[in-house]
């Protein structure tokens, strides 16, 4: 008899089988880096630290444009609405400026009988009445007030008209400047899109409540930047200029902003001293 044939169908199969395992395996674990311990497993631990699991390199070429190429970065805007702001913010100023010869030149604030000027009467009646204010005959303005409207009376109705405007012009515009300096800009412009109606109608240019507000916001935004001692003293000031900033002192204390409310205090306090002493010098006189 002859010697039976080998199996050779069984050893194909059992090779077979082992080249499968072999090839389902996968290479032999990669050796990790402890500067690579958090990366997931399979990850390419030879690219660069940093790059995104399954991200390419870029060349040169295949960047995308930069930052300031049209493309807004974070948190910032674009460069087209950049300047739609400024547009906006130029057409509201040159609203303003342009208000002001444009209402000196009206009948309104000419002649006899002004419509606008209601306050510039009295402004000039106290600047050229004879004696000494709050002493010799009554005056309704504190005291800053009082040598604002001094300081601009230029001797007619006229020129006290025209130094008005655009004195009041100018803390105008001030004022939007404070806002942005120590709000930001959208509170600056926002101020300047609350107050465009007046530019038809620019009472508040022929009063000085402006100057008030410009000192008030002025100290506010002092104690923002940290400022307190200036701040404090630009409320105080305020306060001479009008009466309405006394009920901003209260936020001095909620912010506990001491150093803010001392100088408050003592410009406050000198101001009265110095007050009193002038009227004790007219006396004497």
């Amino acid at each position: 008899m002859s010697a039976p044939e080998p199996n050779l169908g069984a050893e194909n199969q059992a090779g077979l089988r082992a080249s499968i395992v072999r090839l389902g395996a996968g290479p032999p674990p990669e050796t990790r880096t402890p500067e690579h311990a958090g990366m997931p497993v399979g990850e390419d631990i030879d690219a660069p630290i940093g790059r995104r699991p399954g991200s390419r390199e870029r060349t040169p070429d295949q960047a995308g444009p930069a930052v300031g190429a049209g493309v807004a970065a974070p948190g910032g805007q674009r460069p087209h609405s950049n300047r739609w702001w400024w547009l906006l913010v130029g057409v509201l100023v040159a609203g303003r400026i342009a208000a002001v010869p444009i209402t000196l030149d009206q009948r309104a604030a000419q002649g006899n009988h002004k419509v606008l000027t209601g306050d510039i009467h009295r402004f000039h009646s106290i600047a050229t009445h004879p004696g000494t204010p709050y002493r010799r005959f009554e005056v309704e303005y504190p005291p800053l007030m009082l040598g604002a409207i001094e300081a601009i009376d230029g001797g007619s109705i006229n020129q006290a008209t025209a130094e008005t405007m655009w004195s009041q012009l100018a803390l105008d515009l001030g004022v939007a400047a404070l806002l942005w300096w120590g709000w930001g800009r959208r509170a600056g412009l926002a101020y300047l899109i609350i107050g465009a109606p007046f530019i038809l109608y620019p009472f508040l240019y022929l009063r000085l409540d402006l100057l008030s507000v410009a000192l008030a916001v002025g100290g506010l935004a002092l104690v923002r930047h940290r400022r307190p001692a200036l701040g404090g003293a630009a409320l105080a000031l305020a306060c001479f200029a009008k009466v309405w900033p006394v009920f901003i002192v209260p936020s001095l204390i909620i912010r506990r902003s001491w150093r803010a409310l001392a100088a408050y205090a003592a410009v406050g306090v000198a101001g009265v001293c110095l007050l009193y002493t002038s009227d004790a010098a007219d006396d004497l006189t």
